[in-house]
């Protein structure tokens, strides 16, 4: 339940993480994971840092920052992932195909076209990547 690449000495990630806003304290754990001096790292570093900078945008656009000004209303880029469950609930993203959903708690998504009503849908890695949809 500690990965180790979470763990610090007697600290762990999530006791710093617990302590700043949702966006804030999902960029410290993907900066953490993959920034460590001795290697002990999960999965691929670049992506992690990605992801890290995408949580950050959010949360200076949260702040009303607006030093941000790009056509996508703020946000450096899309995110795109792998695995659709990393998104946080009420992102849009399209698979592979370019069909939309939107992530729900609990670990669904709704297909587009059942927007709010019905549709939870099961995917797979073989429609990935995943693709975050920026209005702007």
């Amino acid at each position: 339940m500690n990965p180790s690449y979470y763990q610090f000495g007697d600290v762990e990630t999530i006791q710093i993480s617990e302590q700043l806003t949702a966006n804030a304290g999902q960029a410290v754990q993907y900066i953490a994971r993959s920034c460590r001096v001795d290697g002990v790292v999960k999965g691929n570093p670049l992506e992690d840092l990605r992801k890290a900078r995408w949580f950050v945008d959010r949360e200076i656009g949260r702040l009303g920052g607006d030093d941000l000004t790009s056509a996508n209303g703020g946000f450096s880029e899309p995110l795109s992932l792998d695995d659709w469950r990393e998104f946080p609930a009420g992102t849009r993203f399209t698979d592979n195909d370019g069909d939309e959903y939107l992530r729900v708690e609990f670990g669904a998504v709704w297909a587009k076209d059942s927007f709010p009503a019905s549709g939870i849908e099961e995917l797979t890695e073989e429609y990935a990547p995943y693709t975050e949809v920026l209005d702007g």
